[in-house]
């Protein structure tokens, strides 16, 4: 299956971005940048990316259909004659900001939990999947977003946030 090799690019990027590039004390450098279900640990921010979604099993893969795509703005034929066929692969990235036992306000909380997130859904964007193959043939073309949500949760001692970004890999098979 394409999907991890999709994840594990996407997560490669995002460990430089929010990570490596970002000196040690800013306040919006990523705890750790993962593959799989997010699990509330003691980091300060994390992102967990997997396919799918597990809290909505709707939210899967679908092949494209020759109707007008609200994601990308443009319509494709499902299937191409010979066999060919185009798939949205569906992911997600899981966004936990937790600002425990830290001397800043309500406000800078949030704003550097927006930062991240911003960072987060640009740095999706930029990845460049062209290139991956998996032992099927099935081809990564490109990732779009999709949507996001995003909010903060509370905390007896500072301020978390959590969320998520939709995105789609654009897939093709011959």
């Amino acid at each position: 299956m394409i999907i991890p090799q999709v994840l594990e690019q996407v997560r490669v990027y995002l460990q430089a971005s929010m990570i490596d590039d970002l000196l040690i004390d800013d306040p919006t450098r990523a705890s750790a940048v993962k593959l799989g279900k997010s699990n509330l640990t003691q980091e300060r921010i994390v992102v967990a990316l997997t396919g799918g979604d597990p809290d909505d099993l709707k939210y899967r893969d679908h092949i494209v259909s020759a109707e007008k795509d609200s994601v990308i703005g443009w319509g494709m034929y499902p299937r191409e004659i010979g066999g060919g066929e185009a798939w949205y692969r569906r992911c997600i990235a899981i966004l936990e900001c937790q600002f425990i036992n830290e001397q800043i306000t309500e406000t800078q909380a949030m704003q550097y939990a927006y930062t991240v997130q911003g960072r987060l859904m640009d740095g999706i964007q930029q990845v460049n999947v062209i290139g991956l193959v998996d032992e099927y043939e099935e081809r990564a073309i490109k990732i779009f977003l999709a949507g996001s949500q995003f909010h903060e949760t509370g905390g007896r001692r500072g301020y978390a946030w959590k969320g998520k970004v939709f995105w789609h890999v654009l897939t093709e098979r011959v």
